[in-house]
């Protein structure tokens, strides 16, 4: 799902990879709560040579339901026995990262996003002492080739005991892949969909080479359940298989369905116009 937030409120599609999906959801006008939305997806093949990149995960999850929500885009803290794991990349990061911060579980800084945790924490806490705000937001690991991180921030962080993980000598993977390689390793595998969300900061807009990797990054850890977010964008990959996307009170009321890399065929139910069995191109 991707949603786009303008102020109060963020419009959603869902991200797709040469699938047939059908979409059902209840139309918003009137209601006082935000309505469920369910995608049942069925795989195709991809032609060679084409589109995104296939990193020998299959994206099935035959039955089993996929359940997307954004219960982090609320005041409230996330469900009990859900946990919070941040990646912060070099990108501008949304001005809520403080109250992200303290629902997280794990906070890893990618390479540069270092120097925008240490530039924009304090920015985003305006009244509090830039170098309290600091102290306050140290991350769990910074990791990545560390061709971007600032000696500045380096010294910092090196000095309050963050550590550092130096992986410039793999150049075969991105800063955000070795960050998720890292956490993967280290979350278990029961229940690792439904227990663990992995929100990524910064990981959208600026150079459209970075964006375009972190998109396909997604279909890379179809096993993980990985959000971006950049510039007011909220990305979700659905897997095959049937998914309910549980929106937001602050997502809505524009749905649509981005398929990329291949065709997609889509139908819906309870939207402004709906869809049936429409093919959509990537």
């Amino acid at each position: 799902m991707l949603s786009v937030l303008r102020g109060s409120q963020c419009l959603s599609a869902a991200v797709l990879q040469g699938q047939t999906v059908t979409i059902r959801r209840a139309a918003w006008a009137g209601r006082s709560e935000a309505p469920s939305l369910s995608a049942r997806v069925a795989r195709r093949s991809l032609p060679a040579g084409a589109g995104m990149a296939q990193c020998g995960v299959p994206l099935s999850h035959k039955g089993n339901v996929q359940t997307v929500t954004s219960d982090f885009l609320s005041a409230d803290s996330l469900g009990p026995g859900t946990h919070l794991h941040l990646i912060l990349l070099n990108y501008v990061l949304p001005p809520q990262t403080a109250h992200l911060w303290q629902q997280a579980t794990t906070r890893i800084c990618a390479d540069g996003g270092a120097n925008r945790l240490y530039d924009q924490i304090p920015v985003m806490l305006p009244g509090t002492d830039p170098f309290a705000a600091r102290e306050a937001h140290l991350p769990d690991l910074i990791k990545g080739d560390l061709d971007s991180v600032r000696a500045d921030v380096t010294d910092f962080y090196t000095s309050r005991g963050v550590p550092f993980i130096d992986l410039s000598s793999d150049q075969e993977t991105t800063d955000l892949e070795k960050c998720l390689l890292f956490l993967e390793g280290r979350l278990p595998r029961k229940r690792l969909q439904q227990d663990h969300l992995i929100l990524v900061l910064g990981a959208l807009g600026g150079r459209l080479d970075h964006t375009l990797a972190n998109l396909n990054t997604l279909y890379c850890y179809p096993h993980l359940n990985i959000t971006l977010w950049g510039e007011g964008n909220l990305v979700r990959l659905l897997r095959a298989g049937r998914s309910v996307i549980k929106p937001s009170r602050l997502e809505g009321p524009t749905c649509g369905l981005v398929p990329l890399a291949r065709p997609a065929t889509a139908s819906s139910k309870g939207l402004k116009w709906d869809l049936d069995d429409t093919h959509v191109s990537g």
